[in-house]
């Protein structure tokens, strides 16, 4: 099967990288999703190119050819390279092969001199096509996998079996691509779902999370995340469907931070909750985790006041993870928590009479309350609150 040119041009750097690899005598392929994707009639801005030759020559000319400068390619110990070009990333790699020392490991990678054998090391039968860009071949699909097939069939197939004791991340992988496409897994996938789940906790967190990210500015990012729990992609870990469900609709649009609100649902479900915190994880989401771990043993029907005693400084993340998870006054509490910020400062108290010391963040913390009920609107009112307390109490003491 041949592309037609038109549709290649459409593309249009890849008559301008073509004519780059036919002058330096290197023989080029575009591949993977983007092959996937013009397949699919559907618009990609990727532009994923495999080279077999000299891979550097091939990027430093390419930038030269486009106005780019040296400091815009980089280069990896995986034998790619990455021209930046007006906000696109042109990503190019020298053919090659994998091998994974263990389970879960960073591949070693060699470079070999056949198309063939580069497409067998990837993961899914639908990302392993490529399309021949040297002058002899322009346009020819090369399809040994059979993913055409599956395209035509909406089915996400892998390659091989043990592919996700090799990288346990080519499960969240898989279910992107089945949401995104509205594809079904074949049965080699499904067998598969077992390795990812039984090898992750060898992935670092980083890999994991950044995988979370991807799918969490998704537009079927609710059905993923529901496959991540029904496989227990997220280190062996569940959520309940409808906090899933609930969190999407709380979330505002969707962003690349919207990964860790989603996340703290897995948690909360976690049955070892001493397994929760890792390493590479940021001082603010270690702090989510654990604001979230002590809002959980608040009871059901906590008032106002109890849930901003252990949230009142937690990330918005924390907030909207329980409120997806319970409901009722702890979704109350997300929405009213911006009305708690106090008017009146520390300052401001002493000036009214309030002691120096403790009893300022006493009566911050009244004063917050009263916000969060409705009972404290303006200046005013906190002013009156406070000298109301001052007249009953030498120091502030909670009326709730």
């Amino acid at each position: 099967m041949k592309i037609p040119p038109e549709d290649l041009r459409k593309y249009k750097l890849i008559p301008v990288v073509s004519s780059v690899a036919a002058e330096l005598g290197i023989r080029l392929y575009l591949v993977g999703g983007p092959v996937r994707d013009m397949l699919l009639g559907k618009e990609t801005l990727d532009y994923d190119f495999v080279v077999i030759g000299d891979l550097r020559s091939m990027a430093f000319s390419v930038a030269e050819r486009l106005g780019v400068g040296r400091n815009d390619v980089t280069f990896s110990k995986f034998l790619t390279a990455s021209v930046r070009y007006r906000g696109i990333s042109i990503d190019f790699a020298h053919a090659r092969v994998e091998e994974y020392p263990s389970p879960a490991a960073l591949p070693v990678v060699r470079p070999c001199y056949s198309i063939e054998e580069d497409l067998g090391r990837r993961d899914f039968t639908i990302n392993a096509m490529a399309v021949d860009l040297s002058k002899e071949g322009f346009g020819t699909l090369i399809d040994i996998f059979g993913g055409l097939e599956d395209l035509k069939d909406g089915v996400i197939r892998v390659l091989h079996a043990g592919s996700f004791r090799d990288d346990p991340t080519r499960g969240f992988r898989a279910v992107r691509y089945a949401k995104r496409f509205g594809f079904r897994y074949s049965d080699e996938t499904l067998s598969e779902f077992d390795n990812a789940r039984n090898y992750m906790g060898l992935v670092s967190f980083v890999r994991v999370k950044n995988e979370l990210v991807r799918s969490s500015v998704e537009e079927r990012r609710v059905e993923m995340f529901i496959d991540f729990s029904r496989f227990r992609l997220i280190y062996g870990m569940q959520a309940p469907e409808h906090a899933i469900r609930r969190l999407d609709v709380l979330l505002d649009g969707r962003d690349r931070s919207h990964w860790l609100p989603f996340y703290l649902l897995f948690v909360a479900n976690s049955a070892d909750k001493t397994e929760v915190l890792r390493d590479q994880m940021t001082r603010k989401e270690k702090n989510a985790i654990m604001s979230l771990l002590l809002a959980l043993e608040l009871p059901m029907n906590a008032e106002l006041s109890e849930i901003h005693g252990v949230l009142r400084n937690a990330p918005e993340e924390t907030l909207l993870a329980l409120a997806a998870l319970r409901g009722g006054n702890c979704e109350l509490y997300l929405r009213r928590r911006p009305l708690a910020v106090t008017a009146l400062k520390g300052d401001d108290l002493i000036k009214l009479g309030v002691p120096r010391g403790q009893a300022i963040q006493r009566m911050l913390k009244l004063i917050e309350v009263e916000r969060l009920n409705g009972r404290i609107k303006t200046l005013q009112d906190e002013i009156q609150f406070v000298k109301s307390q001052l007249s009953r109490n030498d120091e502030p003491t909670s009326n709730s």
